[in-house]
């Protein structure tokens, strides 16, 4: 199993099918990051390494 990180720019069937594999997925909206400039979600997702993101 792998985490990860996804933004509002990938898609939600992908976040589900991943989900659906066993995979944690978080995405920006649910960690109440949408739509925020990109300097701060990757901020953010440094800090809750390790995480990869989509």
């Amino acid at each position: 199993m792998a985490r990860f990180y996804s933004n509002e720019n990938f898609e939600r069937q992908a976040v589900e099918e991943l989900r659906a594999l066993g995979h944690d997925v978080l995405t920006s909206a649910e960690a109440g990051n949408a739509n925020a400039p990109f300097r701060t979600t990757r901020c953010w997702h440094l800090r809750q390494a390790p995480i990869e993101s989509c």
